[in-house]
């Protein structure tokens, strides 16, 4: 019984992985990026494909750990040294959290990236001053405007 759930688990993460591949070679992006990254986290990938291939150089890290003000460090999905993206699938359920406590430990402006986040928890967020990009472009604006 272990096997099988080991077995299914890992073919949905390859699964994932390989519609994340696919859904970025689509758009091109990783044709035209200098690095590729991959993840087998949600959109982190695809995410990190298109920063870098609109602003080469930009990323430093894709899913590291990076030291929190207290010596400690967090998982951070992706670092662009003046600015961490913490990314979501699903509803986006504990990003606000995420995203506050990420800014509040590490010192540095986070943002969140979340395809699936509902339309309240974004106006939420928004009214608490928090970004949330819903989409690729909105993220990829925000990065060009203030990144």
């Amino acid at each position: 019984l272990a096997a099988s759930l080991l077995v299914k688990s890992t073919n949905r993460v390859v699964s994932r992985l390989a519609r994340e591949a696919v859904t970025t070679l689509t758009t091109r992006t990783a044709t035209h990026a200098g690095r590729v990254f991959t993840s087998t986290d949600a959109y982190v990938a695809s995410a990190a494909n298109s920063i870098e291939a609109v602003l080469p150089g930009r990323v430093v890290g894709v899913n590291i750990n990076r030291v929190m003000s207290n010596g400690l460090t967090r998982e951070i999905d992706i670092d662009l040294g003046n600015i961490i993206v913490q990314v979501k699938g699903g509803q986006a359920k504990g990003l606000t959290g995420q995203i506050l406590e990420t800014q509040a430990s590490t010192g540095v402006r986070t943002i969140g990236y979340a395809p699936g986040v509902s339309p309240g928890a974004w106006r939420s967020a928004a009214e608490q001053g928090i970004i949330i990009a819903r989409s690729q472009d909105e993220l990829l604006a925000y990065l060009r405007e203030f990144g």
